[in-house]
């Protein structure tokens, strides 16, 4: 999409990306589950049927994708998920081509993380700071009733305010977030 100037990105942000390099990084091959097994991911690689397709690679970045151009990037890793090196070599491919990246990567962690806030604190902090990350992208983006600094104690969840719609933000997570509704210029289904 970095060539497409109807649709520009202004910023990537990666969570346990899929990046399907051209051969099994050191993870994929040592990594087994606990959530994302070898099984699964050989599923998702069947039904993204990108493979052979002339537009490929839209979908799968590999080693050869000139990434040069694109958008900043926030990529965030767990140590426990088999696509952990596929993030990494990412982000050091991004550095390398001149964009700036920010790669966060929490050692105890495992894949699909975002989700499991009721499991693990550690959730929480790694929800704060990809919320402070937005944050300095959108200074004006408000998560949750409280922000920040919400009394649930996540400014992920929260109770529905007057003046507010469902919306459910790609990647953070399995549960409906609250976000301002917005103002006219934005036209679109809401």
């Amino acid at each position: 999409m970095k060539n497409d100037p109807q649709r520009r990105l202004a910023w990537q942000m990666l969570l346990y990306p899929f990046i399907c390099p051209d051969e099994d990084t050191a993870s994929r091959q040592a990594l087994d589950g606990p959530l994302l097994t070898k099984a699964a991911i050989a599923w998702f690689v069947k039904n993204l049927a990108a493979e052979g397709h002339p537009q490929a690679a839209r979908a799968i970045l590999g080693a050869k994708a000139d990434v040069s151009g694109t958008p900043p990037a926030h990529i965030v890793t767990g140590g426990y998920d088999p696509l952990q090196d596929e993030g990494r070599d990412y982000a050091a491919r991004l550095t390398a081509a001149g964009v700036p990246v920010t790669h966060v990567h929490y050692a105890d962690l495992i894949h699909d993380f975002y989700v499991m806030g009721d499991v693990s604190p550690a959730v929480e902090v790694a929800a704060r700071d990809l919320a402070v990350a937005m944050q300095r992208l959108w200074p004006n983006l408000r998560l949750g009733d409280g922000g920040l600094g919400s009394r649930s104690g996540s400014p992920f969840r929260s109770r529905r305010r007057a003046g507010t719609r469902r919306a459910r933000p790609c990647g953070l997570g399995s549960g409906w977030r609250q976000v301002q509704r917005p103002g006219p210029q934005y036209k679109g289904s809401w």
